[in-house]
């Protein structure tokens, strides 16, 4: 319990005694007073009462006075009277005690006490003047004793009352209250109120009271010790030991076995099997207090789901704090200790769809011999993960059963999808059960807004109270790190992420000591904030879907769903009021429901899990159970890969390999259960996979690699040994998980090991493995090919190896017909122990993921470094060619058909097929065979005669040819081309290109358009001449700002995003141009420079329509920016020291998330950037080194101005 702070209320109450108090009724007034005052202060904010002891100039001191008054003291003794306090059940005070205090004063002097009435008491002393004086200060302290033990007692029964009525308050408000069984549960409540009230009040005024009587000798006779802070002591720890709150604990917990019996007959289902659906405000307590109900209510067992681990381990946590020891809990390789004790069990829905898939019979049976039948609540339906819409699935097929009212299905949810209700409500006992319900405290829900999140955080942090916190919600993991990283250097703030691959310990401890979170979808549901004010929603989402056209997962940011919005609104009002910010228009489409994710994930998993015993259903007959159905493409692509795995023959049954491995147990994918299948029966390493496996099951994303110590790295391997060599470790050294480098993957590292307890104990029970699985090799060469079992068509390509950009891969093994729809370009994931430098020919990847925040490839993670020769697949490859090139292949005898390929032709293909291994290397002989050398002069004798400054102009770039690396570097690096020039003096140059045709063809279309850029140069000037730029004559600080913009290294990606979000055209041009200017060392010349930089001139079109602003040239298809839009373009000469990658760049635009077009000639990119976003579109031409030299003009208008990186003034 807590009081209010009443320090300077005693001093007032001391000084008082010592002057106008004579009897408790004018203390008592006092008292009244004071407590009339106390009422108005809110429980929450009170504090233990404080008491001072009353100073010797108050009340008088206990020692001997001075000599000086000792002279002064008659040596006749006289008597007075005393009034001794009224309460002697708290103050009892014996003669005698006074007697031996006042002898020590002047024990040689006669003193005599006697007493003249007991009630209410009254003395008379016989003393000298000191006598009396220290009998009338004993007075005072005992008096002082009454009045400080009357108040607690008084502030005790305020203070009860007042968390009493608040509390009581408070439940009456619920809606819930309003109904009839509301009714009968508030007079419950009343009722033990007023019971646990009155006797709080005596238990604390009996403890009060003896410590009162113990003071009376020390304190009111003696004043030794400082008596009265004892006395506040003491009342302090009966306060803390007895909260007011641990009351109202035991007392809920009371009335609920009240209610629970009044009402337990009310709560039988008359019918033989119900379904429920119960939707409820967040919050609201349904999956807490309504399965304790279930429980009073008889039923022998309650299994409750949860989508997340931790939610299991809460809940049943706090149920079993707040009701009793009622529940248990049950995840993926951990239990309770009381999970088969208690009729509530928590699990992850996971844990009941195989509970429901694989132990029918077992369950059948149990409901046959229950007493009271069993329930299965299915928690938060709305987020419709695939294990959900399994359960239900698996539910609705289970009601095929007479089961004689032995089962109930309750479905709860925050809000529900009419397809669940459908799939349920063809039943005729289906009972939709909707209840109105609101949070204990308000939300407040501010209008949508475009308003700056930072700056918004900035203001709300300062408006926090007793570290008040604020959440928001962002739409993936980067945008965490981004934002968090944005936060600290605008405004030097802190904030936290709140991400799915963080340990529940982690979590938790940041919730509860943390002020400032940036979190994804894992904060919707798992975690409850103590002391949640603000939540900020950016209203997006990333969402996994699946492509069966082209066989991929996009990440794709989409606007979240109605549901999901009000789940998040459902952080709020838990434990104190709040106020919801959504920063998203109110008008963008949303869906009223999230996506079952069923219908967008690939399901060859749960197509094959289907088609195990007992119940053997291919997902393409199974799905009439589902509430929403997968599309067709979606379940045929599941069935093509099971074929192709070799689980399935083409009448859909089992084949001796699908039944073997359906033996097994699940190691989480398909594939992987196939790759350890392969190392058991075929590469004698089941240990090696099976422990590679058990860490990797429990993994959502690579982000473990970030955290690995190198000591576990395998460079020249990959990840997957590098796994394997950590795991190894774990077990041989079973303290090594403790290091101090392992702090970060702990969480992990625990999980797969219990992983690997549960995976080990289900092959020793099934028997036919347990050999195999403890024997390991250790070699990759061998682990690798086990693993190719699994993952065949996850085989990828470095592009470099087949005349393609560098630091990409192509999928290597899909078959002709997929060729266009499946073909993809990759790149490694970033945490790969890979090296950044190294680009294996082969690698072979677990995950593959394309992402709406990447632009144009896929992103490979879990990665393992192949050789040819462990390819022992069927591959088909098909190699574009020319004309002319097929001539050459086909009068070439170097690649005649062997044993292992074969070659043939179709059109302007060449088909190479064969064993995996060989057709590689088949197809980089054939690619090299059709690289030729090429040589051409340039310029030709035609064009220096025609052109008199073509001639001119050659002679100075002949004096230095390196301005034409960049175009080198350019072919060399995308494709693989090979470009050499020597001199032909005196004005010509012979180019060797050693390349294919196509590539030729394009090199020589660029060297012209060389020349023709040459015949038009008046003044042409390199980089290294001696003609120093000419400066502003003046320094103007305006002009130095915006110099600085587009050229200060130092600004960083927090500086640029901020530029972005101020939503205006010119902002988003200056970005593009500093990434230009600062991250590639292009030059910024030409009208952006005069427009932006020097004049600050903005002009807009009369046309407000930003669409109407681009046109496009009808000859050269190239986009135009109309003459009144003001700046109109970004002219940057690309880099003559190095190689600039365009498509680097693009990406970088991309993760700012630009809309880019891209257009191409022969001597310059042109981009078209903002066609569709608001403030307006804009292009930039990204000319090429060699061309721009000779745009250099003398005079003095737009072309000659220029700003380049580091150059701030």
């Amino acid at each position: 319990m807590a009081t209010a702070n009443n320090d300077d209320r005693w001093n007032g109450l001391f000084k008082d005694l010592d002057t106008d108090v004579e009897d408790e009724e004018d203390a008592s007034s006092f008292q009244q007073a004071s407590l009339q005052d106390e009422r108005t202060s809110p429980i929450l904010e009170r504090k233990p009462a404080s008491f001072k002891a009353p100073s010797s100039s108050q009340i008088g001191d206990n020692t001997n006075t001075t000599a000086k008054e000792d002279k002064a003291i008659q040596a006749k003794a006289f008597s007075g009277e005393y009034d001794l306090p009224s309460r002697t059940d708290l103050v009892s005070v014996k003669p005698q005690d006074v007697y031996a205090h006042l002898n020590e004063i002047r024990g040689d002097e006669p003193i005599e006490i006697g007493v003249i009435q007991n009630t209410p008491p009254r003395w008379r002393l016989d003393g000298h003047k000191m006598h009396h004086g220290e009998m009338k200060n004993i007075v005072k302290r005992l008096h002082a004793l009454v009045h400080c033990t009357v108040h607690q007692q008084e502030i005790f029964a305020h203070d009860i009352e007042f968390a009493t009525d608040k509390f009581l308050t408070n439940i009456s408000k619920c809606k819930s209250m309003k109904t009839e069984r509301g009714d009968v549960y508030l007079k419950i409540v009343q009722k033990l109120l007023q019971d646990n009230e009155k006797e709080a009040k005596e238990q604390f005024n009996r403890a009060v009271s003896y410590k009162c009587h113990s003071l009376v000798v020390k304190g009111g006779i003696k004043n030794e010790d400082d008596w009265c802070n004892e006395l506040n002591q003491y009342a302090k720890d009966y306060f803390q030991e007895h909260a007011v709150e641990q009351t109202f604990q035991h007392m809920k917990i009371d009335t609920f076995r009240i209610f629970i019996k009044q009402s337990k007959e009310k709560w039988k289902c008359e019918k033989n099997d119900a379904q429920v659906d119960q939707v409820l405000a967040t919050g609201s307590g349904k999956s807490s207090l309504v399965p304790a109900l279930l429980a009073g209510a008889g039923y022998d067992r309650i299994m409750v789901t949860q989508p997340r681990r931790l939610a299991c381990t809460a809940i049943s946590t706090r149920v079993n704090t707040t009701i009793g020891q009622i529940s248990g809990w049950a995840v993926a390789g951990a239990r309770s200790k009381n999970n088969e004790t208690t009729s509530i069990i928590y699990l992850t829905d996971g844990l009941l769809e195989e509970l429901l898939q694989y132990c029918e019979e077992r369950l059948l049976d149990d409901f046959a011999s229950s007493t009271q039948g069993t329930v299965f609540f299915i928690d938060e339906v709305h987020e419709r993960s695939i294990n959900i819409d399994l359960c239900l699935a698996l539910l609705a097929r289970l009601l095929r059963y007479d089961l004689k009212g032995k089962v109930k299905i309750i479905l709860s949810s925050a809000t529900l999808d009419e397809s669940v209700e459908r799939l349920f409500s063809e039943s005729k006992d289906y009972f939709p059960l909707k209840i109105e319900s609101k949070l204990r405290y308000e939300i407040k829900i501010y209008p949508n807004s475009n308003v700056n999140m930072f700056d918004l955080i900035e203001r709300l942090l300062e408006k926090c109270q007793n570290n008040e916190q604020i959440l928001c919600f962002v739409k993936s993991n980067s945008e965490v790190t981004q934002s968090i990283t944005l936060l600290k250097t605008l405004k030097n703030i802190n904030a936290f992420p709140l991400v799915e691959f963080q340990s529940p310990i982690l979590q938790q401890r940041l919730v509860a000591e943390e002020q400032i979170f940036f979190s994804t979808t894992v904060a919707q549901t798992s975690l409850t904030f103590p002391r949640l004010k603000y939540l900020i929603d950016t209203g997006m989402i990333n969402m996994s879907i699946y492509d069966p056209y082209r066989d991929t997962t996009v990440l794709e940011g989409l606007p979240a769903s109605e549901a999901t919005l009000k789940q998040r609104k459902g952080r709020l009002g838990r434990t104190q009021s709040g106020e919801y910010f959504p920063l998203y228009k109110s008008n963008t489409k949303r869906t009223h429901f999230p996506t079952p994710q069923i219908c967008q994930s690939e399901l060859s998993d749960v197509d094959f899990s289907l088609r195990k015993p007992p119940v053997k259903q291919n997902l393409s007959d199974f799905k009439r159970w589902l509430p929403n159905q997968p599309d067709k493409k979606i379940i045929d692509r599941a069935n093509e890969k099971l074929k192709h795995l070799g689980l399935i023959n083409d009448h859909g049954m089992f084949t001796k390999k699908g039944e073997e491995i359906a033996q097994l147990p699940d190691f989480g994918t398909l594939p992987l259960t196939t790759s350890v299948y392969a190392a058991l029966t075929k590469y004698k390493c089941g240990r090696d996979v099976i422990l590679i496996a058990s860490l990797l099951s429990t993994l959502n994303t690579s982000a473990i690699f970030q955290k690995l110590p190198a000591r576990y790295h395998r460079l020249d391997e990959g990840d997957y040994m590098s796994l394997l060599v950590l795991m190894n470790d774990l077990i041989n050294q079973t303290t090594s998980i403790n290091s101090s480098d392992m702090t970060d993957i702990q969480h992990n590292l625990r999980r797969a090991l219990c992983r690997l307890r549960v995976l080990e104990s289900s092959i020793n029970r099934g028997k036919v493995w347990h050999k195999e699985s403890q024997i390991s090799n250790g070699q990759w060469s061998v682990i690798a090919q086990a693993f190719l079992d699994g993952y065949w068509e996850n085989v990828y390509v470095s592009l470099s190896e087949l005349q393609g950009r560098n630091r990409q891969y192509d999928r290597y093994n899909i078959s002709l017909e997929d060729n266009d729809s499946r073909k993809q370009t990759a790149i490694l994931h970033k945490s790969t122990t890979i090296p950044d430098d190294s680009y294996p020919l082969l690698i072979f990847a677990k995950d593959t993921l394309c992402s709406t925040a990447v632009r144009s490839t896929c992103v490979l993670s879990f990665l393992g470094i192949l050789k040819p020769e462990w390819l022992h697949g069927t591959v088909e490859r098909p190699l574009n060619v020319t004309t002319s090139e097929m001539k050459t292949f086909q009068s070439s005898r170097k690649l005649s058909n062997n044993g292992n390929v074969k070659c043939s032709t179709n059109d302007d293909q060449i088909l190479i097929k064969g064993h995996g291994g060989d057709v590689l290397q088949a197809e980089q002989k054939i690619r090299q065979q059709l690289m030729k050398t090429y040589e051409f002069i340039f310029p030709d004798a035609e064009d220096l005669t025609k052109h008199p400054k073509l001639k001119a102009n050659i002679i100075i770039v002949l004096r230095d040819l390196s301005i034409l690396l960049p175009m080198i570097w350019r072919w060399s690096n995308e494709k693989q081309a090979k470009i050499k020039l020597e001199k032909q003096p005196p004005s010509s140059c012979k180019v060797i290109a050693q390349c294919r045709e196509q590539d030729y063809r394009l090199i020589y279309a660029e060297f012209h358009s060389f020349v023709y850029w040459l015949t038009q140069c008046d003044s042409m000037q390199l980089k290294n001449s001696t003609r120093k730029p000419q400066l502003l004559t003046s320094r103007d600080p305006d002009i130095e700002r915006r110099i600085n913009r587009i050229t200060d290294t130092s600004l960083t990606w927090a500086h640029l995003k901020q530029a972005i979000n101020d939503n205006s055209r010119e902002s988003r041009m200056d970005v593009v141009a500093w990434i230009a200017v600062c991250n590639y060392g292009c030059l910024l010349q030409g009208s952006y420079v005069r427009d932006r930089i020097v004049q600050n001139h903005i002009k807009r079109p009369k046309n407000p329509n930003p669409r109407t602003w681009v046109t496009f040239n009808q000859q050269i298809g190239l986009p135009q920016i109309v003459p009144d839009l003001v700046p109109a373009d970004i002219d940057c000469h690309l880099p003559s020291g190095t190689y600039f990658d365009a498509q680097r760049f693009l990406d970088e635009m991309h993760r700012y998330e630009f809309e880019v077009e891209v257009f191409r000639n022969h001597w310059r990119y042109v981009l078209l950037f903002d066609r569709n976003v608001p403030t307006g579109p804009f292009t930039m031409n990204l000319i090429e080194p060699h061309v721009a030299l000779t745009h250099n003009r003398l005079d003095f208008d737009g072309n000659s101005l220029y700003v380049e990186r580091k150059k701030t003034k």
